[in-house]
C-alpha cells in the first residue's frame, strides 16, 4: 500500500509533550484528592474518638449510658448528613465548572465521625487499626494496579462482583433461620462470610474504578471535576474495605 505524500515543508503530526502528560496529570490529581480525603478522615476519626473517650468512657473501657445516647444520635445525624452531602457532591461534580470542594471534604469529615465510632469499641487498639490499614492499603494498591494496567474490559470481575452481591442479598434473607438454628456460632460464621464477600466486592470496584480512570484520562485529563469524581469513587472503595477488614480482625480476636 502506497502511503500518501507529505507536502514539502510539512512534518508528520506528533503528539505534543503537553498532551502526553495529560493522563499523568489526571492520575496525579485523582490520587492527590484521594489522599487529602483520607488524611482528613483520619484526623476527624481520631479527634472524635478522643473526645468521646475523654467524656464518656469509664475506667473499665466501656462507654456510659449517656455516651451511648450521644453516640447513637451523632451517628444517626452523620448518616443523614452523609447521604445528603453525597447527593449534593454527585450533582455539583456533574453540573458545576469548579470542583465541589466543600461537599467533598465535608463528606470526608462525616466519614471520619462514622469511622471514629469504631475506634471506641472495646477491643479496638491502635495496633489493630494499624493492621487493618496496612491490609487495606496493600489490597487497594494491588487491585488498583491490576485495574489500571490490565488489558480488556475486566468482564469476569464484573460478573464476580454481581454474583457476590446477589449472594449477599440471598444470605440476608436467611439470616433469621441461621440465628434460630445455629445460635452464636452460625451468626459468627455469617458475619465473617458476609464481610469477606464485601471486601472482595470493594476490591473489584477498585480495579474497575482504576480502569475507568485510565479510560477517561485521554478524554478529560485536564478536568479537575473528573479527577475529583474518580477520587471520590476510590475513597469510598477504600473506606468500605478498611471498615470491613477492621471488623474481620475484631471478629477474629473475639473468636480467639
Amino acid at each position: 500500500m502506497i502511503e500518501p505524500l507529505t507536502p514539502m515543508g510539512s512534518q508528520p503530526e506528533v503528539a505534543a509533550p503537553e498532551e502526553k502528560a495529560l493522563p499523568n496529570r489526571l492520575l496525579a490529581r485523582t490520587l492527590g484528592y484521594f489522599s487529602a480525603a483520607l488524611l482528613l478522615t483520619g484526623v476527624v476519626a481520631f479527634a472524635f474518638a478522643w473526645i468521646m473517650s475523654a467524656l464518656f468512657i469509664d475506667s473499665s473501657g466501656y462507654i456510659s449510658e449517656t455516651g451511648a445516647t450521644v453516640l447513637l444520635i451523632t451517628l444517626f445525624v452523620s448518616l443523614i448528613a452523609g447521604i445528603v452531602t453525597g447527593f449534593v457532591f454527585t450533582k455539583n461534580v456533574a453540573t458545576k465548572t469548579n470542583p465541589p470542594w466543600i461537599s467533598y471534604f465535608l463528606y470526608s469529615a462525616i466519614e471520619g465521625i462514622l469511622f471514629g465510632s469504631f475506634i471506641i469499641i472495646p477491643g479496638v487498639t491502635f495496633g489493630l487499626i494499624g493492621e487493618a490499614f496496612l491490609i487495606t492499603f496493600l489490597t487497594f494498591f494491588a487491585c488498583f494496579l491490576i485495574g489500571y494496567f490490565a488489558k480488556g474490559e475486566l468482564s469476569i470481575l464484573k460478573f464476580l462482583a454481581a454474583a457476590l452481591g446477589i449472594g449477599i442479598l440471598i444470605s440476608s434473607i436467611i439470616f433469621l433461620p441461621i440465628y434460630i438454628f445455629t445460635g452464636y456460632q452460625g451468626v459468627w460464621l455469617f458475619d465473617f462470610g458476609i464481610s469477606v464477600a464485601v471486601v472482595i466486592i470493594a476490591a473489584i470496584l477498585v480495579a474497575l474504578d482504576a480502569r475507568n480512570l485510565k479510560r477517561m484520562a485521554s478524554a478529560a485529563a485536564n478536568n479537575r471535576n473528573v479527577a475529583m469524581m474518580c477520587a471520590m469513587n476510590l475513597y469510598c472503595d477504600f473506606m468500605i474495605i478498611l471498615v470491613r477488614v477492621l471488623y474481620l480482625l475484631l471478629l477474629t480476636r473475639r473468636r480467639n
